[in-house]
């Protein structure tokens, strides 16, 4: 299964959520419209990176760990165009094709499913940028 990746994404490993904060305070700490979860991970999108910075911080003081010697452990910065900002070892990025539009996604490594999930709302053709490739 896999997630969009649109502008600035936020990418929590649900186990991790479930363990620590539990998915209830997770959906408190969402600040904005854009979630989306294919059960493996969520995602959160923003197009201001002080967003993003204040989004990590909620989520480290609630109690999950964005870096560990500089590797992402329980969340992930996925960057539409560059992909992840830190080295991610379990998180794979791609793009898949919805209504013929090419559209980029993450999914937990070693997943096999390709269903996209999206926030409520969104169609393909929505998102204001542009990107090619293949999963």
């Amino acid at each position: 299964m896999a997630v969009l990746i649109e502008a600035i994404s936020v990418i929590v490993r649900i186990d991790r959520v479930s363990e620590t904060i539990g998915w209830n305070k997770f959906l408190e700490l969402v600040p904005n419209g854009t979630l989306c979860s294919d059960n493996e991970i969520a995602r959160v999108g923003f197009m201001n990176p002080m967003d993003v910075e204040f989004f990590i911080d909620d989520l480290k003081t609630a109690g999950l760990v964005f870096l560990n010697e500089k590797k992402a452990q329980d969340i992930s910065v996925v960057d539409q165009f560059e992909g992840p900002t830190v080295p991610t070892a379990w998180l794979e990025v791609g793009t898949v094709e919805v209504d013929s539009e090419p559209v980029r996604a993450a999914r937990l490594l070693g997943s096999t499913e390709n269903q996209l999930f999206t926030p409520d709302g969104w169609a393909a053709g929505s998102n204001v940028f542009r990107v090619g490739g293949d999963f």
